[in-house]
């Protein structure tokens, strides 16, 4: 189920502990987020099929070169089948997810973290919902910030923030 922007709100607070998950990358290995414990993580989520995803994709993996540690959560498809993406139906099963995964992998060039989400939507659903929402995890698995919508200048400053002061949660909130 999508839920509404202003039900974003109410989803994991900054300064709470991300959810941990353990979820298949698109060739198959298993990736748990707490692998990246004591690294800052930026878990974006999106899908080949969500223009405003796409739209990011160049300057965000640039982020990616520059400060690490990003994930991305392969989420459903939210335009399977319109005019833009006919090559894209409503993935059926896992392996169908797993292929535009890759896709979306080879697009970007880099095998950036993907990993894919089960097909009842259960990491999409505990995060909030939203079809390119962003959060940026702190080093101790809290988070430092969360988005509606995965921003690259956005997400450059509150990393360059981060790296700047090794901050806490409080202090990104002054």
């Amino acid at each position: 189920m999508r839920h509404s922007f202003a039900d974003f709100a109410d989803y994991l607070h900054i300064g709470f502990q991300t959810p941990d998950f353990i979820l298949e990358t698109a060739t198959g290995e298993p990736e748990s987020l707490s692998s990246l414990r004591g690294k800052a993580v930026v878990l974006e989520f999106g899908a080949i099929t969500c223009p405003r995803f796409l739209g990011q994709v160049a300057r965000i993996d640039q982020l990616k070169a520059k400060y690490g540690a990003q994930g991305v959560v392969y989420v459903r498809d939210p335009h399977p089948g319109e005019p833009a993406y006919r090559k894209y139906v409503k993935p059926e099963n896992m392996e169908q997810c797993k292929q535009y995964a890759q896709e979306l992998a080879d697009i970007r060039h880099t095998a950036a973290n993907a990993v894919v989400d089960t097909t009842q939507d259960e990491i999409y659903e505990s995060f909030g919902s939203l079809p390119n929402m962003v959060y940026v995890r702190y080093w101790d698995a809290t988070i430092a910030n969360k988005a509606m919508w995965a921003l690259a200048d956005k997400i450059h400053r509150v990393r360059r923030q981060m790296t700047a002061e090794q901050s806490t949660p409080e202090s990104l909130l002054a």
